[in-house]
């Protein structure tokens, strides 16, 4: 079990990677590869073992609840990726983006919040 304490970004980037990992197995699509997700994937692997449980758990409930709500993403999803966060400098907070035909489903990722839906509409958005 990795017992080293790992950084509130680390943590971010690792719950995005679980999220991406829960919506690929659960729509039997790839992540694409990118820095930011073998950065995401990092970051997933050298989180403790408790934690990594438990965003395994939230992601995978959280992904089945939007999947069950979305047929778009039962019907149409080819791949996943993880956004950079120089996109977020622009203004998309996405972390997650599922890619279904030319319609793109993003998600934002927040760990350490205690709010359930939490908005950071940009005026780009």
């Amino acid at each position: 079990m990795n017992q080293s304490r790992s950084t509130q970004v680390e943590n971010g980037k690792a719950l995005e990677f679980a999220v991406a990992k829960s919506f690929s197995e659960l729509l039997n699509v790839e992540i694409l590869d990118s820095p930011s997700s073998k950065n995401a994937r990092v970051c997933y692997e050298k989180v403790n073992e408790v934690l990594r449980i438990r965003f395994d758990d939230a992601s995978r409930k959280s992904a089945s609840h939007i999947i069950e709500k979305e047929e778009i993403l039962r019907t149409s999803a080819t791949s996943i990726w993880l956004a950079s966060d120089s996109l977020g400098q622009d203004g998309d907070v996405r972390d997650v983006i599922v890619n279904c035909g030319d319609k793109k489903i993003g998600f934002s990722c927040k760990t350490n919040h205690s709010a359930f839906k939490h908005s950071r509409l940009s005026g780009k958005a």
